[in-house]
């Protein structure tokens, strides 16, 4: 800064970089206090829709946004959009990334229409002007979250399956975007299994359409135990005890909100060590605070 000053474009770059070691250190407050006092500097000399404060508006957002400051990230990025849009042109990939951010914040926030509706546009764009293009299938996968946050699970997973053969079919099978995309898919299906099992009589699917997608979730991801433990719900959802214990059986007593459905299929099929063992090893967790008494525990216990 001695040499070159604050506004020189060499300063600017090495704040930003130093910025970019402090959240590979998890530093993110010293982070969050490089570019605020950068975009302080840049405020004094530059006009508010310079496209450097521009810039640093968005790198300090998502600092914020590392550190669980939704609502000021959420107000920083949604002033930044509004300046975005009226200096750029429509579609620029400037205003898109902006409302990703915004919508990714505003999904955090539990506000899903108004994140919906960013990311919707945003993904709508993305598919005109640059059709399967990966970041397409990665704004429309942001889109497909916020879907399901509002338990609109065949809408998400139309996005999603698309997605996924997609990066597939270009990457091949092996590669870690491929894999990536595969592994959402799947947690996607273990979410809306769960979501019918949890509410029965929603949806047309039957018994045995829910289980094929409980484990299709799985063969999708074998090493997800979210995907394998809710396949064991599923199929003790629907009184398939001998099956739902023998995959529950795999994970000890290590069950957490599935552990009281284990000890239930462990009951049910003459299991009854085992089943008093993982009762009140959740029994613990419960008591402990450590595991939330959710709707699908407490139908369980019941």
């Amino acid at each position: 800064r001695r040499t070159h000053g604050d506004e020189d474009n060499f300063t600017v770059w090495a704040v930003d970089y130093l910025a970019i070691i402090d959240v590979v250190l998890q530093k993110y407050a010293a982070a969050e206090s490089r570019l605020s006092r950068k975009l302080e500097s840049l405020r004094v000399s530059r006009n508010e829709d310079d496209i450097e404060v521009m810039a640093a508006e968005h790198n300090l957002a998502a600092v914020q946004k590392m550190q669980g400051q939704h609502d000021k990230a959420a107000t920083l990025l949604s002033n930044l959009l509004d300046r975005r849009k009226r200096i750029l042109p429509e579609g620029h990939i400037d205003i898109l990334k902006n409302q990703l951010a915004l919508g990714g914040t505003y999904k955090v926030l539990g506000q899903y229409e108004k994140a919906e509706s960013l990311l919707r546009d945003a993904a709508t764009v993305m598919r005109r002007t640059r059709g399967d293009h990966y970041e397409t299938l990665a704004f429309e996968r942001e889109l497909a979250e916020v879907l399901v946050f509002q338990n609109r699970f065949e809408e998400a997973i139309e996005f999603e399956q698309r997605a996924s053969d997609t990066v597939e079919q270009k990457y091949g099978r092996d590669d870690p975007r491929s894999v990536g995309f595969r592994q959402h898919l799947a947690l996607t299906y273990a979410k809306y299994t769960h979501h019918l099992v949890l509410h029965s009589g929603e949806g047309d699917l039957s018994e045995g359409e829910i289980i094929d997608l409980a484990q299709q979730s799985v063969a999708l991801d074998p090493q997800n135990p979210w995907c394998r433990a809710n396949l064991g719900l599923v199929h003790a959802r629907f009184e398939q005890w001998e099956v739902a214990a023998s995959t529950f059986e795999e994970f000890g007593t290590d069950l957490g909100r599935f552990g009281f459905s284990a000890a239930l299929a462990y009951w049910k099929t003459g299991r009854r060590d085992l089943a008093i063992k993982q009762y009140s090893a959740s029994r613990q967790l419960v008591n402990a605070g450590t595991l939330q008494v959710d709707e699908l525990v407490r139908h369980t216990m019941q």
